[in-house]
């Protein structure tokens, strides 16, 4: 599963929950379950240690291995918060479309210690983000 779809099917609480229960070193997470596949398949279900399979992980391969990858789903989950700090989906979309207009390279929003800027293209970014889990939710994607 990729973080997009994730993130429409269980949410944003859910998806930062797995971000914030994370072992350090996990590479992707499925039902419950933190993986890393190099050097070796190992998985983490909450206890303090990882667990090695003997046989690969073939016990996940075999019941539909599709893991979301971690790095993926925290620059999704970050996309979302940076929307949301800079004042929302269309709030964005607009502050894109000026910031384009007039030649500048970054958007704003006031910051306790002055204002907060964001570069365009990265916007851009968090927008086809958002705009993707949307079309998840909708059934389009």
């Amino acid at each position: 599963m990729n973080a997009h779809k994730f993130l429409a099917e269980k949410g944003i609480k859910k998806a930062t929950r797995v971000l914030n229960e994370s072992p350090s070193n996990a590479q992707s997470y499925q039902d419950g379950y933190y993986f890393r596949t190099t050097p070796e398949f190992l998985f983490h279900n909450g206890h303090h240690h990882w667990n090695v399979t003997t046989n690969n992980g073939q016990y996940f391969k075999d019941r539909g291995f599709d893991p979301i990858l971690i790095s993926e789903l925290k620059q999704v989950v970050e996309s979302f918060e940076n929307i949301e700090f800079y004042g929302g989906f269309e709030s964005v979309k607009f502050k894109i479309k000026r910031a384009e207009f007039n030649g500048w390279l970054c958007i704003s929003a006031p910051h306790e210690d002055g204002f907060a800027e964001w570069y365009v293209e990265n916007a851009k970014k968090a927008i086809a983000d958002h705009e993707l889990v949307q079309a998840y939710k909708n059934g389009d994607a």
